[in-house]
């Protein structure tokens, strides 16, 4: 009998290299508990950080979508400040002035600030136009501008940088650096110090001495959201280019949304730091600052014969009335702090006790377009005003303003 004998082909060999015992472990790990793949924090300026990324991004293609959402979900994120332009001033979202020099930005110290009056402004004008190098910001009809010594005579909004105030005369003296902004019948004198580091993430607008206007769209943000649209696609990018040798696409992804889009993202806390930084300019050139705008002329005369000194906040463009006082009243904890309305039409109402009940139906006639002020005494420094004001703008979702006699 004939047998038919099929051979088959030897087998290929196969070699197969053993994993390391880390990576055994970290695929083990990916299968019986992802959501322990990611570490409570990353700095993607960190080697050891940016090995765990890869190590992750190994496992990352086999997790499902909600998987990967709740492993990014609790993960704090670090992202180191970028490049500094190749300038020694720049401008950040809402007209904020920062000094560049090495690898180190600084900011003006919101704790710290000196208001100088009418004759103590001139006398330090005085004693700085001699000077051969005093770098000076003004806000023209086109835009900001540096010139390298202070002029004569000042734009409405102007910025004198001066590296070291120890000679200036009288309460301007500072030991170092400070910036001093030109108000409307005085100036402030702030020491300049370095940034934090989250202020740092935002490197700003190159102002070059002689160069041409600065336009305000490249920093006009009056507000949190205003500078958060600003911020995010700059830092979008930074965290892209950190991670673009690193991980896959899907991964890099994921935790650039996660640096730019959440409420808590790196992104959201640094437009939300910003307001605590004094803004040096603003989008009208003809605004001066220390001036409060036309409409809340008749305010700023209850302020100045209210008697004690005081301070007056403002909310523009009332949406809703009742959250507006209830702000107010979370916010300011001064009982004999006073409430007044300003209709559209420029009418203000009588003085009432913030906390009275009756508050709330004197400014109704003030409508949604209208104004709310509130005098009270003085807080203990600028920090503190310019916290008051952000906590009333995020409550109500409207411009908050501040006026202080000097």
């Amino acid at each position: 009998m004939d047998l038919n004998i099929w051979m088959l082909p030897a087998a290929p060999e196969i070699h197969v290299s053993p994993a390391t015992s880390q990576e055994s472990d970290f695929a083990h790990l990916a299968w019986s508990d992802p959501f322990a793949l990611m570490p409570d924090s990353i700095d993607l300026g960190d080697p050891a950080s940016l090995a765990t990324l890869r190590q992750i991004d190994a496992v990352w293609p086999t997790l499902w979508d909600e998987t990967r959402r709740n492993c990014l979900r609790n993960l704090r994120v670090t992202i180191p400040a970028p490049r500094l332009p190749d300038a020694n001033v720049a401008l950040l979202p809402g007209g904020i002035v920062v000094v560049l020099e090495a690898d180190v930005v600084f900011c003006c110290d919101p704790m710290e600030a000196t208001t100088l009056g009418a004759t103590e402004t001139k006398r330090l004008h005085a004693a700085l136009v001699p000077e051969p190098h005093t770098p000076t910001l003004l806000h023209t009809a086109e835009g900001v501008i540096l010139r390298s010594r202070i002029p004569d005579i000042l734009s409405r909004q102007a910025v004198t940088l001066v590296a070291d105030a120890s000679h200036l005369p009288g309460r301007a003296a500072y030991s170092g650096r400070t910036l001093i902004q030109w108000c409307a019948g005085g100036a402030t004198v702030w020491p300049l110090v370095p940034a934090p580091a989250c202020i740092a993430l935002a490197a700003g607008v190159p102002v070059a001495p002689d160069a041409a206007p600065v336009a305000a769209r490249f920093w006009n943000a009056p507000n949190a959201d205003a500078r958060f649209q600003m911020l995010a696609p700059g830092l979008g990018e930074h965290v892209i280019d950190l991670l673009s040798t690193e991980v896959c696409d899907d991964l890099r992804l994921a935790i650039t949304e996660l640096c730019v889009d959440s409420d808590s993202s790196p992104t959201s806390q640094l437009a939300e730091a910003m307001a605590l930084l004094p803004s040096c300019f603003h989008a009208d050139p003809s605004v001066r600052p220390g001036e409060p705008p036309d409409a809340w002329a008749a305010g700023t005369l209850l302020m100045r014969h209210a008697g004690p000194p005081c301070v007056m906040l403002g909310i523009e463009a009332i949406g809703d009335v009742q959250l507006a006082v209830h702000a107010l009243r979370d916010v300011i904890d001064d009982p004999d702090a006073a409430m007044f309305a300003v209709s559209p039409a420029g009418q203000c109402s009588a003085l009432v006790t913030l906390v009275n009940d009756a508050a709330l139906h004197d400014v109704l006639p003030a409508g949604t377009v209208g104004r709310i002020g509130v005098l009270m005494a003085p807080p203990h420094g600028p920090l503190e005003l310019y916290t008051m004001m952000s906590r009333v703008s995020q409550q109500v979702g409207a411009p908050v303003i501040a006026s202080a006699p000097c």
